[in-house]
Parts: structure tokens; sequence; C-alpha cells
């Protein structure tokens, strides 16, 4: 008898502890992620971007796109568990210009681009296709 209501306070144990008791019911906590947000300007030589351009965040294997607003402003937000390196790349009539920030979770950070360099787009595409973005549009979402 004693074995048997070992074991049961055991399970009784486990499962309180995995669906959870006190403390609103939530059991053991999730690897949930905390908002982190990249913001900034796109400009040119001339001055800010008055045109919409693309926006793209390259971190952990995920794509995020955006636009700027007529102002050449941008925000981008998304959830991670960690710090992690977001890629910011800007395209806009067949120019480009990327920067690497290092993001922790909670986190705005601020970059901002000068558009100057030319490229065959973002991502960059297989050996002798377009490349990804040009002046007509983003490119297709990656696989998943």
């Amino acid at each position: 008898m004693h074995r048997a209501s070992t074991c049961l306070i055991g399970i009784l144990l486990t499962t309180v502890l995995l669906i959870g008791c006190a403390g609103g019911g939530r059991g053991l906590p999730s690897p949930e992620g905390r908002a982190a947000t990249v913001e900034g300007t796109v400009s040119d030589a001339q001055g800010p971007i008055r045109d919409v351009v693309f926006i793209f965040a390259q971190f952990n294997g995920q794509l995020l796109t955006r636009n700027t607003d007529p102002n050449g402003f941008f925000t981008i937000s998304f959830s991670i568990t960690q710090t992690t390196t977001v890629t910011i790349t800007a395209s806009f009539g067949g120019q480009t210009a990327t920067q690497s920030v290092i993001v922790s979770p909670g986190q705005t950070v601020v970059v901002n681009l000068t558009l100057g360099g030319t490229s065959g787009g973002f991502p960059p595409g297989p050996p002798g296709g377009d490349g990804g973005i040009g002046v007509d549009g983003p490119p297709p979402p990656p696989p998943l």
C-alpha cells in the first residue's frame, strides 16, 4: 500500500507541475519571446527617400519585409527569446544598403541606412537568377 501511495503522490506532483496550480495555472514556463524593434530611416546622397523603400529584416532563419513611410522611416517589430543579430537591408531603385545590429529582447535599436551600393538584390538568389528584389517589387517569400 505504501508503494502505491508514493507512486500516486509522484504522479500528482508531476501533474501539478506540468499543468500548474497556483499562479494562474500557467504550468512550466514556456520560452516565449519578448518584443524587439529595429527602427530607423533610409536616405541617399540627397537626403531622406520620399518614396516607398522595401526593408528586409533577416534573423534566426526568418525574413520579415516592411516598407518605409513617406518620410523614409521604418519600424520592424518581432519576438525573440535571446540576443540576436538582425541584418537590415533597404532596397530602392536598384540601390541597396545593409547593416547588421545586435538586438536583445525588449530592446529598440535605431538603424539609419544610406543607399548607395548597387546589388543584384536581397536576399541573394541562386547563381544565374535575378537575385531577388528589383525595381518592380519584393522577392517571393522564402520557402519554409
